[in-house]
């Protein structure tokens, strides 16, 4: 091909101008955090560009020229879609090799200090005569002002079939970014739990919990926050993230410190979402923890919300509380339905009650003897007397006496000391 009189320098001439795209920004009526709409990034840019192909023909240069659309915003806020159209020229002897082409540009952008960014990209390009190559780079942003940027973008391209051909560029150009308003749905999640009972004490029996969360439009999602609380409100272990919400979060039953939580208590999990459209939702679903099984040594300590008596009695169905009775009656059925589970280990039924005179050792060794013992003793030999009622062996249960000696709660506290006042439950192996 002959080269046309004047085309060359006309071209050159044309790509070292820069021309600017203009496009219109859509207000958000009534302020975007109200707006049930999301907020999508367009900017239109154009570049003036050099290159050269140093293993082809060193020291001989090409021009160019490339506009393009650029996306930001549809899957995370900086990840860039840009899609782009070139046309490029070089001098090979007495003719002119033309090279037009598009590609599709995947960048993330960085935002600096002041008025800055950094956007690294790679994109796939097809062009004229060339086929298919790899182009990567990064863009050096500067603000100019409002909504211009100037853009300094050096890059290289590597053809896929023809490496000889691989090629350095630098361009110049400007772009100009305007801001658009797409439907973002409501998220509506709902959170569920599985079990709703579950006991992690190590036993590979419900040790876990499957917190599910169920979401129409998970991807509307900008920010999560899964938080379990427990029966007076108190954060116990929390989740957290930014986009898509998960299908489903794993808890072992661990607090952030690595506590076990207490047995029989309810909890509380709690998810709030923030979606890219500033709004906010709430939902819960409640969990509550079963009997543990807790290893002590050779033995196994169940730990259960203890059963516990009114002050100086020993019956588990006491006129003046229903309340405990029922709630006592709940504890038995489960620890009748667990020990099924341990066919080669016996009961130990441990009575404790509340002393008084702790502080002083020759009251409290009194009192140990002729008050505190026999009454733990009635009130282990109560709970056993139940137990065998709901179907364990009599022969694997035995008692055990500890009156005072391991308190759970200062004998002075008049509201905590009906802990003190409780049963407890050890599995011993048999011989």
């Amino acid at each position: 091909m002959k080269k046309p009189r004047g085309g060359l320098s006309r071209r050159k001439l044309a790509a070292l101008s820069l021309s600017v795209g203009v496009l219109a920004s859509l207000p958000a009526a009534g302020g975007e955090r109200e707006s049930p709409w999301g907020l999508l990034r367009t900017a239109a840019l154009w570049q003036g560009e050099a290159f050269s192909v140093p293993r082809r023909d060193p020291g001989k240069a090409g021009f160019g020229a490339r506009g393009g659309f650029e996306l930001r915003g549809l899957a995370a806020d900086s990840l860039a879609l840009a899609l782009g159209i070139s046309y490029r020229w070089r001098e090979t002897g007495e003719t002119v090799q033309t090279l037009p082409g598009l590609d599709l540009e995947a960048g993330w952008r960085l935002r600096l200090a002041g008025q800055a960014a950094l956007q690294p990209f790679a994109a796939l390009a097809a062009e004229a005569g060339q086929g298919l190559s790899l182009r990567f780079g990064a863009a050096a942003q500067l603000r100019l002002r409002g909504a211009d940027w100037l853009s300094l973008v050096p890059s290289a391209a590597l053809p896929f079939g023809d490496p000889g051909a691989f090629r350095l560029s630098l361009a110049l150009g400007l772009r100009r970014e305007a801001s658009w308003l797409v439907p973002v749905p409501p998220a509506k999640a709902e959170i569920r739990a599985e079990p709703e009972l579950f006991s992690p004490d190590g036993d590979a029996l419900s040790d876990t919990v499957r917190l599910w969360i169920h979401s129409r439009h998970r991807s509307s999602v900008s920010r999560w926050d899964l938080s379990v609380v427990d029966a007076s409100g108190s954060p116990f272990r929390r989740f957290s993230g930014s986009g898509s919400l998960p299908k489903s979060l794993l808890w072992d039953g661990l607090s952030e410190s690595g506590e076990l939580p207490n047995p029989g208590e309810d909890y509380l999990a709690v998810l709030e979402t923030r979606d890219h459209a500033g709004r906010e939702e709430s939902s819960q679903t409640r969990i509550t923890c079963d009997i543990l099984i807790v290893p002590e040594g050779d033995t196994y300590k169940i730990r259960v919300p203890a059963i516990r008596f009114p002050s100086n009695s020993f019956t588990l169905n006491p006129r003046e509380s229903r309340e405990l009775y029922e709630a006592n009656k709940a504890v038995l059925q489960r620890i009748g339905a667990l020990f099924l589970r341990f066919p080669d280990y016996s009961l130990i039924v441990e009575g404790h009650a509340n002393p008084v005179w702790r502080g002083d050792p020759e009251r409290f060794e009194r009192e140990q003897r002729t008050e505190l013992i026999p009454l733990s003793e009635k009130r282990a030999e109560t709970v056993r007397q139940a137990l065998v009622l709901a179907g364990i062996e009599e022969n694997r249960i035995r008692t055990d006496a500890k009156g005072g000696l391991e308190p759970l709660s200062d004998a002075q506290d008049p509201r905590s000391v009906a802990k003190n006042r409780r049963v407890e439950f050890i599995l011993v192996r048999n011989p």
